[in-house]
């Protein structure tokens, strides 16, 4: 399987819950796979579940049928809701900034939200919905910002053949992002990432040169 053709669909910190969406997907002949990315080893010593990470994984072209699916199963829930769930607290305004982020919510919450509006008087035609989604898809788009006090304390580490500062280094001239359309992109600005790329070259040059330097010394 060529895993470059698969990009991060959802995230979860409990396997159980990438299981149950792993499962409605291919009930629906929706291909995916579940990757665990979960740091290697906990220092708090606590088993904490911030510290796992499951991502549901699919190939770009099936982001919206993925969509779909999840919707539509989401959707039949809706009748069960209990009556002092959390979202009926909400406001109007607070609901609405929930469905214009629905890729930080649950479909669930996400068809909820739009349930209670209605109930309340305030129906959210097509159009608006669609308009919401173009808009957060243009927030997700935009290129995130580098703290100037990083980018210095990585070029200091680089210069003092510090292995942070090339991890810096590769980190901001390689990361990137998948949009919930199933687009993927960089992470940051072309300008940073060279930044990034001096910043790796520079680290891993000293690092080499200070492995020559201290094996000279030993000879």
């Amino acid at each position: 399987m060529n895993t470059d053709t698969y990009r991060t669909f959802r995230t979860f910190n409990d396997y159980g819950l990438a299981q149950e969406m792993a499962t409605t997907l291919a009930k629906h002949q929706v291909d995916c796979r579940i990757e665990n990315t979960s740091l290697p080893f906990d220092i708090s010593f606590a088993n904490n579940q911030v510290n796992h990470e499951y991502r549901i994984k699919l190939k770009s072209e099936d982001f919206q049928r993925a969509n779909e699916v999840l919707i539509e199963e989401a959707s039949e829930q809706l009748d069960e809701v209990e009556p002092d769930h959390y979202l009926f607290g909400f406001s109007d305004e607070e609901l609405i900034q929930l469905i214009s982020k629905r890729d930080e919510w649950s479909d669930y919450d996400f068809l909820l939200a739009q349930r209670i509006l209605k109930e309340r008087g305030r129906v959210l035609k097509d159009a608006e919905l669609a308009g919401m989604e173009e808009k957060r898809l243009q927030e997700l788009n935009e290129y995130e910002k580098i703290n100037p006090g990083w980018l210095y304390a990585g070029f200091l580490f680089a210069l003092l053949g510090g292995v942070f500062g090339i991890i810096m280094g590769w980190f901001i001239s390689t990361n990137t992002k998948t949009l919930p359309n199933g687009k993927k992109r960089y992470c940051y600005a072309e300008a940073d990432r060279k930044k990034g790329m001096t910043m790796l070259i520079i680290g891993i040059l000293v690092l080499v040169l200070c492995l020559i330097l201290r094996i000279s010394e030993q000879l």
